[in-house]
């Protein structure tokens, strides 16, 4: 019991550091990592409270649940190799990936795009969707 709440520890904490998708607000990676958590691993404790939560609250763990320790590991080994970005230090990507020879500004309208896309109007996402459907040159 004592590892499942060390483990449950390490997510929580790796899930706090995690960015806010712009694109996606309603859909939060983090959250539905936390519900995975809370069921596989047991209740989460309140913030700052440091103690379970009392044993009516409904939130105890099965007792016949499969736990595979080894791979709740492995989880814990991606995200926080992901949330450091330990890829992306280890395999930089050159210009000659970046600024392909068919389209050298396509990545730098692709993160213009991603930049503007969460603050544009319902107006705008109507008018832009069409504009996908009738391509004008």
């Amino acid at each position: 019991m004592a590892l499942r709440s060390a483990l449950q520890k390490q997510y929580m904490t790796l899930l706090s550091h995690w960015p806010v998708d712009p694109l996606r607000p309603n859909l939060s990676f983090p959250d539905s990592l936390r519900r995975r958590v809370e069921q596989e691993l047991g209740a989460t404790y309140p913030p700052g409270s440091g103690s379970p939560p009392p044993v009516n609250a409904g939130t105890k763990v099965e007792a016949g649940s499969k736990f595979n320790e080894e791979y709740e590991k492995r989880q814990l080994n991606a995200l926080s190799s992901l949330l450091e970005d330990r890829y992306k230090k280890m395999y930089p990507i050159t210009d000659h990936i970046l600024m392909p020879k068919s389209q050298p500004d396509y990545y730098n309208k692709l993160l213009e795009e991603l930049d503007v896309a969460p603050k544009r109007s319902w107006f705008g996402r109507q008018l832009n969707s069409w504009k996908g459907w009738i391509r004008l040159k």
